[in-house]
């Protein structure tokens, strides 16, 4: 166990105890052109905690990670109602080799964002549930669009972007998804307020992405700014060893379409709202994601997200195409992959 991977030892020296610790921290990435005061302050908590059992803060980060790859299983699992949701998410996210940085740098804060960003859709999931999983309470017209929940999600959106600023893509999905919902509810008294929602969530965070160029840019993440030669540069390294992780998943995908195909067109114009928004919302997580990532770099552990948001949008995809197959062939399917992420997690080991 040991301390002096990426920024520990820099966090450790930055001052005594949580609040001076937060406060030199804060000052010091400030300084580099970045602003996540949640990070700072999650960093000056658990070092001050863990400052003198570096063990301990290594068996902690892994339990926090597996929370948060629960979490989002849960969240899976909440909109397609199918129990392999919650089995599925682990398994997919884990057979990406960057994720695995999580569990090596302590001071990584993209597991934290993540974190805040799952619990940010937990609330919105609460707001929507009505619209997208509950039919029987649009039936009989008891449907209420929750203001409550929309803005407790909200601020735990901001908590995401005060974690790590890629972040950021994550509202944009979420105020996008709700734009979504308003082509589906145009002609129902709901159209107002998805479109309000979708809006306000849309503008408030190219409005912080605005501030952030702007205002704290600088030194560190001076040439984080969208650059279309940057861009195609770092498309390359994405592909290599980025998209080569989800390739066994996407030809899984292909197979049970295959394997269904007398009903897939079928099943895919019969699928509920809430299957569709879901599909849509892990496209956009990830698409987003990666927008924001690619001036800057696509690879590391910058990427790691991009391993859960895969998992989020290929659990919806083929969770009801698998529950349709018998359950051998279902544990059959998990034992492969659980041995795949072996070697996955073995390469990441060794790297």
């Amino acid at each position: 166990w040991d301390w002096g991977l990426m920024d520990d030892l820099t966090i450790l020296n930055a001052g005594n105890g949580i609040l001076e610790r937060f406060w030199e921290r804060s000052v010091q990435i400030t300084s580099f052109g970045e602003f996540t005061p949640i990070s700072a302050l999650h960093s000056a908590i658990f070092y001050s905690i863990f400052e003198h059992c570096p063990d301990k803060f290594y068996i902690f980060k892994a339990l926090e990670i597996c929370l948060i790859i629960l979490l989002w299983g849960f969240l899976a699992f909440r909109i397609t109602k199918n129990i392999l949701s919650i089995v599925l998410v682990p398994v997919i996210t884990l057979s990406f080799h960057y994720f695995y940085d999580g569990f090596f740098y302590l001071s990584s804060q993209e597991p934290a964002g993540l974190l805040f960003l799952g619990i940010a859709l937990y609330f919105f999931l609460k707001n929507l549930e009505p619209f997208l999983i509950d039919e029987q309470k649009l039936k009989d017209l008891s449907a209420k669009f929750n203001w409550g929940y929309w803005f407790i999600g909200l601020i735990f959106l901001f908590c995401a972007y005060g974690t790590k600023e890629p972040f950021i893509s994550g509202g944009l999905a979420l105020g996008l998804s709700y734009l979504y919902l308003c082509l589906k509810y145009h002609r129902t008294r709901y159209f107002r307020s998805f479109m309000l929602a979708g809006l306000f969530v849309v503008l408030i965070t190219l409005t912080y992405g605005f501030f952030l160029l702007c205002g704290i840019r600088n030194n560190y993440s001076s040439h984080y700014i969208m650059s279309i030669p940057r861009m195609v540069s770092n498309l390359g390294p994405w592909l290599k060893k980025d998209f080569f992780n989800h390739i066994p998943w996407i030809l899984l995908l292909v197979s049970l379409c295959c394997i269904n195909r007398a009903d897939l067109k079928k099943s895919v114009l019969k699928a509920r709202l809430g299957i569709k928004w879901a599909a849509l919302l892990g496209l956009l997580f990830y698409a987003l994601y990666l927008f924001v990532l690619l001036p800057w770099n696509a690879i590391g552990y910058y990427a790691g997200p991009l391993g859960l948001f895969f998992a989020f949008f290929t659990t919806i995809l083929i969770s009801g195409f698998m529950s349709k197959i018998n359950l051998r062939r279902q544990m059959v399917i998990v034992i492969c992959f659980l041995v795949l992420n072996q070697v996955v997690c073995q390469y990441a080991l060794n790297r």
